[in-house]
């Protein structure tokens, strides 16, 4: 099946030319939500063909920041969006995990498929974890991350005390890291687990869908 040109840009990294390509797409009638679904859909692809070898961080770097720039054009045409997410995030590692391998590029992906991500760094608290959430009222989907066996007992204090502050229900949870599996994030009560920076992107953006 032949790419359709805004494919192409986004896994180029064809900063200059995302703009003039929705335009043109946007003249013979094709809608925002279908536009920036379609460009997520490349940018999945892009994330897919790092992970497997095929292409360097820098092209992923590039097709992050013209597909970041794609939606920033393409969200305010939505009709109720007033801003240029889709919709907003906190990332953080658990309590005592200081290793950040691979976080950033979560970031990458999380912010390339048009979410507003806070992210709270290492070695973070349950209690920070809920004062995000609080303080961010946007926020609907929660990322926790444990590399190390002896930090996921900490994964689920944060999802204790997020349910215990009744702040469970305002928010979806992806669990992921080294030190978590398939079992072990459904034994914590998290909604989803993310093995990938790529597939925790995708997974964040259909749970905001189920929130909507």
């Amino acid at each position: 099946m032949k790419k359709e040109p805004l494919q192409l840009i986004i896994e180029n990294g064809k900063n200059k030319e995302i703009i003039p390509a929705i335009v043109d797409a946007l003249s013979k009638g094709a809608s925002p939500v279908c536009l920036i679904d379609k460009m997520v859909e490349s940018m999945i692809k892009v994330g897919e063909m790092f992970h497997s070898g095929k292409i360097q961080v820098s092209d992923m770097f590039s097709s992050a920041q013209t597909i970041k720039k794609g939606i920033a054009y393409l969200t305010p045409l939505i009709e109720g969006k007033d801003t240029t997410y889709i919709g907003e995030i906190v990332v953080g590692m658990a309590q005592g995990d200081l290793h950040d391998i691979g976080k950033g590029l979560l970031i990458l992906m999380l912010e390339s498929v048009g979410f507003k991500v806070h992210d709270l760094g290492i070695d973070v608290p349950p209690e920070i974890f809920v004062d995000a959430i609080k303080e961010n009222e946007n926020v609907q989907v929660v990322a926790i991350s444990a590399s190390l066996d002896s930090t996921v007992s900490n994964v689920k204090a944060t999802i204790d005390l997020i349910e215990k502050e009744k702040l469970r229900d305002k928010v979806k949870i992806i669990v992921g890291g080294a030190a978590i599996s398939a079992e072990i994030a459904k034994e914590l009560g998290a909604d989803a687990f993310g093995t990938t920076a790529t597939l925790t992107a995708v997974i964040a953006k259909d749970l905001l869908s189920d929130l909507n």
